[in-house]
């Protein structure tokens, strides 16, 4: 497992009615510990451990965005309440302060103190969660801000009171009356189906009310509504005007959105400079996704500089947030030495770690090693034990692998009929390995009835793929007038076109083709050509040939 050594948390207090700026200077940031959470797999603070420091805190602020109690899969609040940390920034601590006075609920330090952040859809490559409710727009009168704080309790269940009912009835009330944060609220309920059927058009509506009254976290859902066609007709356009004017409020959630219309050309002119800088403005919130997007930009050299050493560190903040993808690519950079030392342990825990949180990626490749013997002793049946639980889950390269661990006896027992079956799996996704395998197995009667048809019909989906060793294959029947008419002309075709890929043999015969003129023009120049190359990477074959035909021409040269 990756070992996340605990880290100090800095908090500073932010008086309502104070300036995040005046806040700063009130008092000096103070530094709390943060933990790591096993069963969440995120470095999180303890809210008794704010208490403890700033006794009166109401709730807690990142990036201008209001943080919630992690929950688990049920959407159960997590005991004791822990919030995500940010290390490397730093927590606002909002607090009223003693003349502070309000018509809203007053929650006690037992009870939860937070708004729900509402964040629904984990962050992943491609993937952006939805913003987090937050009031950004204008006041609501009072009695709203009752109603609305009243909601936000039912929704919470402080008290042990959680009733979605009534919290929907509440925020119906405040936002009737304009309340923004209520409307945002609504629209999260009726997006995600939480105390009322699952309505996407009204879950739009009420964000676009939010929005309209200037709340970030509505614009930026909204926008995301816009760009997936959710209750509303897909606009990119929209999308992009909604994300904007959240990205101008900091919304970090929106800020990574622009990063990937602007990366993928999503109702843009792509433009991977602009990617770029949204993607970097929403990472340095700390948005995993984004932090993985700039990792992928680094790693690929797309609108900056190739530069492995800056992917491997965007890809370890995300990594240490827990973010799966970040860590099964963290641990192939370790394992090919990119951008970081290489460490084939250091891979090794990575992939385990990514494996264990359900990355089919990370399982085959430690499989891989198993079975290779890479910076572990060889294992073949801890190989295929890996390869098979990748496999399981769908991954079509394991499945091909498992294949030849049953065709190959490695890791279990010797078994073609398993071995098809496993081929099969794969080549029905298009794996052109397996669709090599199940052409070989018919061509040579491995398991099944010797059928040079099914082998051809085999190595042709493989072959139009690109796979050499196929089209190799294919060129060999027709070489040899097996399942086809002898074709030297067919042959010389596929040959050339896994000789190009850097296959010896096909280089070999293709050389001979050549010098014979069977199929192609004679041309002693291109014989030797081929020759030479498949010599060069070690046909015994080839290198004999070479020299004859050398031998030949310096002799008519001579004559």
């Amino acid at each position: 497992m990756l070992k996340k050594k605990p880290r100090a948390q800095p908090l500073r207090p932010m008086y309502i009615g104070i300036t995040a700026e005046a806040s700063a200077h009130h008092t000096d940031i103070v530094n709390i510990q943060s933990h790591f959470n096993n069963k969440t797999g995120e470095n999180i603070i303890l809210w008794d451990d704010v208490l403890m420091v700033f006794k009166d805190a109401s709730y807690i602020q990142y990036a201008g965005t209001i943080q919630s109690f992690l929950r688990n899969e049920e959407l159960e609040i997590l005991k004791p309440h822990q919030l995500r940390a940010y290390p490397d920034g730093i927590l606002d601590v909002v607090i009223k302060p003693p003349m502070y006075e309000s018509s809203s609920i007053q929650p006690t330090k037992d009870d939860d103190q937070y708004l729900n952040n509402l964040s629904s859809i984990s962050a992943a490559i491609n993937d952006l969660n939805i913003s987090r409710v937050q009031s950004t727009s204008r006041p609501a009168c009072s009695d709203a801000e009752s109603k609305y704080d009243s909601g936000v309790a039912y929704y919470e269940g402080r008290g042990g009171n959680q009733d979605y009912r009534r919290a929907i009835r509440r925020f119906r009330q405040a936002a009737e009356q304009g309340h923004a944060g209520a409307q945002c609220y609504l629209g999260f309920m009726y997006q995600e189906g939480i105390g009322v059927p699952k309505d996407y058009s009204k879950a739009a509506e009420m964000y676009n009310a939010a929005a309209e009254n200037g709340n970030a976290s509505a614009q930026s859902n909204l926008g995301n509504m816009y760009y997936d066609g959710d209750g509303v007709a897909k606009d990119y356009s929209k999308a992009m005007m909604w994300f904007l004017k959240a990205a101008n409020q900091d919304n970090p959630i929106a800020q990574g959105w622009l990063g990937k219309m602007y990366y993928c050309g999503n109702g843009v002119a792509e433009d991977y400079a602009r990617a770029f800088e949204w993607y970097q403005k929403s990472a340095e919130h700390g948005i995993a996704s984004s932090q993985v997007a700039l990792g992928d930009m680094y790693y690929n050299g797309h609108g900056v500089s190739l530069d492995y050493s800056k992917a491997a560190l965007w890809y370890g903040k995300a990594a240490a947030q827990g973010e799966n993808i970040s860590i099964y690519t963290l641990g192939c950079m370790y394992h090919h030495g990119y951008g970081v030392p290489q460490s084939y342990s250091k891979a090794m825990e990575l992939y385990q770690e990514a494996a264990n949180s359900g990355n089919v990626d990370a399982t085959n490749n430690l499989a891989h090693m198993y079975d290779h013997g890479t910076g572990v002793p060889q294992d073949h049946a801890k190989a295929s034990e890996l390869y098979q639980e990748a496999g399981m889950k769908g991954m079509a390269s394991a499945q091909s692998n498992v294949g030849s661990m049953y065709f190959d006896g490695k890791g279990v027992s010797k078994d073609y009929s398993k071995a098809m079956e496993w081929f099969l799996k794969a080549a029905e996704q298009e794996n052109m390995i397996a669709q090599d395998w199940i052409g070989k197995m018919y061509f040579c009667g491995h398991g099944v009835p010797q059928d040079y048809g099914k082998a051809i019909i085999w190595y042709q989906k493989s072959a139009y793929q690109g796979f050499a060793p196929s089209q190799e294959s294919l060129g060999n029947m027709y070489y040899h007038g097996q399942g086809f008419q002898q074709d030297y002309t067919n042959a010389a075709q596929w040959y050339k076109k896994a000789a190009e890929q850097g296959e010896s043999n096909s280089q070999y015969m293709l050389g001979n083709l050549y010098q014979r003129g069977d199929g192609v023009p004679q041309d002693n120049g291109l014989a030797l050509g081929w020759y030479t190359k498949a010599s060069d990477r070690g046909h015994e074959l080839a290198r004999e040939s070479l020299e004859k035909l050398r031998r030949r021409k310096n002799k008519q040269h001579v004559t």
